[in-house]
């Protein structure tokens, strides 16, 4: 419909003049076009334009004239104005459309209003808060283990261990998890070809990027090259906590068995084993710091003496059940040896 637009305070002028003139009141009027008295207190105060039938009906009915020096607005003549102001709006609170800038501003609104009307978007996935932890020596541990049998994806941490191997170790590990991020982690057993498989699992695009930024990587470790970050490398205690982290999860206790002439002798043997060359590197310089004689091959990193082995569970020690078994073993077997 079609709108009258007055100048400021001429709409007020022209109603109070058709009423002044004549003997009408508001009530009236109002029925005379229609509308409520409502309105006719609104078009006085000037909060709303009259409409041009309001303006034909009320110059026909008592013999007025129409309004001069006025504009005649066309129908829909407030769309444009609308979509302007809206536009504008949009812009203020999620960025110009298409631009980088514009889509991380309108995500985050978008996450806000899920998150305060959760009930209205059930089928949506909302970024999930998780309890960051401060550094420290268990999550130094963690990101050994992260390093050694673990790895990201842009919206998860996963880590793979044996569950016939290491049932305690998956617990222990679940239980770290939990004590650091206040969240239970998910675990997933598989069937078939990898039934001995447990991966043990936090989502969460959050997660990932605080687990970058403190050194890790998304990708594969292999061609990323991962090393230890430099707040653990370059901590003492840290340090050994990430390299008992990666012994467990890529390391291993093992036994010798060897004989000559018939002379069965057994020795106790640590190996870890990597193809990222930093670890390998970190590895053996930290068995070397802590007066070890580590051997270091193409992808491995060797301690062939039994004291420095022994030495190395009583001082670093493990969290793994697995390789606690194998020392022992190897200590019941120990008095036969040569026989």
């Amino acid at each position: 419909m079609s709108r009258v637009l007055f100048a400021k305070g001429r709409q007020r002028k022209w109603i109070e003049k058709l009423l002044s003139g004549r003997d009408i009141n508001k009530v009236q009027v109002a029925k005379t076009i229609g509308v409520t008295e409502r309105t006719i207190r609104e078009w006085i105060n000037e909060n709303n334009t009259m409409s041009m039938d309001a303006i034909n009906k009320l110059t026909r009915r008592y013999n007025f004239p129409v309004p001069k020096g006025v504009e005649y607005l066309p129908d829909y003549w407030y769309v444009q104005k609308g979509a302007s102001k809206g536009g504008f709006r949009r812009v203020g609170l999620y960025g110009y459309p298409g631009t980088p800038e514009g889509r991380k501003k309108g995500g985050q609104n978008s996450q806000i209003r899920r998150r305060l009307n959760p009930e209205k978007y059930l089928n949506c996935k909302i970024r999930k808060d998780f309890y960051y932890p401060n550094r420290s020596v268990q999550l130094a541990e963690l990101m050994g283990i992260i390093l050694g049998d673990g790895g990201l994806t842009p919206y998860q941490l996963k880590i793979t261990l044996n569950k016939e191997t290491e049932p305690d170790y998956i617990n222990y590990v679940c239980n770290l998890m939990q004590k650091l991020f206040h969240e239970v982690p998910k675990k997933y057993y598989f069937r078939g070809t990898a039934e001995k498989t447990c991966n043990i699992c936090f989502s969460g695009a959050g997660l990932v990027e605080y687990l970058v930024s403190l050194g890790l990587k998304v990708g594969n470790k292999v061609s990323n090259q991962v090393s230890v970050p430099l707040w653990i490398s370059s901590h003492k205690d840290y340090s050994d906590a990430c390299l008992m982290g990666l012994i467990d999860t890529d390391g291993c206790i093992y036994i010798h068995r060897h004989g000559n002439r018939g002379v069965q002798l057994i020795n106790l043997g640590l190996n870890y084993t990597s193809h990222s060359k930093p670890l390998l590197d970190f590895v053996s310089r930290q068995l070397s710091i802590l007066g070890f004689t580590p051997k270091q091959r193409t992808f491995s990193v060797w301690l062939y003496r039994e004291s420095e082995v022994i030495k190395y569970m009583e001082t670093v020690k493990t969290h793994s059940q697995y390789h606690q078994n194998k020392l022992v073993e190897y200590l019941k077997l120990k008095p036969r040896r040569g026989v």
